[in-house]
């Protein structure tokens, strides 16, 4: 008898671990059912493959590359500076804030270059573009190109008005507040 109690035992404490197992799994389900679904890194917003990777290239070989596609005069028209100019902004807010340097992201892909989020900025300013016509040329979100516009306004204006004694400081500084109409530099600034 005492192997049949030991048995009705083992059989219960069975019954009973498949029964919590059966209520956890229940329970995780309908958890992930309440979950909001995304497959972004934030929550709500899905993932867009946009090929940044071939934005920079592209836009590389249309502006900087040794024979770009686009001549030194183009470059002035669509950038509203000349490239030696461009360039110098680029190394000096990549230097000032290590947002524009190119990293990896989480998932181990390649991001954005600093020439494709400074050149979104100067895009959205020299233009007055919204921020999600950049992206057909040049590769970035929406929100990054919000982002690369209220971080360069911020550099530009940390590191230039400091270093005032150059006259290409000086020129930089002008020519970015020529640039820049002072309600949405303001609204820049502020945001």
């Amino acid at each position: 008898m005492e192997i049949d109690d030991d048995f009705d035992n083992e059989e219960e404490a069975i019954h009973l671990a498949i029964g919590n197992n059966n209520l956890a799994i229940q329970f995780l389900l309908h958890q992930q059912e309440n979950q909001a679904i995304h497959v972004g890194s934030i929550p709500g917003r899905f993932f867009i493959y946009r090929d940044r990777e071939s934005g920079h290239y592209r836009l590389f070989d249309d502006y900087f590359s040794e024979t770009p596609v686009y001549n030194d005069a183009m470059f002035r028209r669509r950038y509203r500076m000349s490239r030696p100019l461009f360039l110098h902004i680029v190394e000096a807010v990549e230097s000032y804030d290590n947002y524009f340097t190119q990293k990896r992201d989480a998932a181990g892909r390649v991001g954005l270059s600093s020439l494709q989020k400074v050149t979104a900025a100067f895009r959205m300013l020299a233009y007055g573009l919204p921020a999600d016509a950049i992206d057909e040329h040049i590769r970035i979100s929406e929100s990054t190109a919000i982002e690369s516009l209220k971080k360069i306004c911020r550099a530009i204006v940390d590191i230039f008005r400091r270093h005032t004694y150059g006259h290409q400081h000086q020129m930089i500084f002008r020519g970015f507040f020529a640039l820049v109409k002072n309600e949405v530099f303001q609204e820049c600034l502020v945001s």
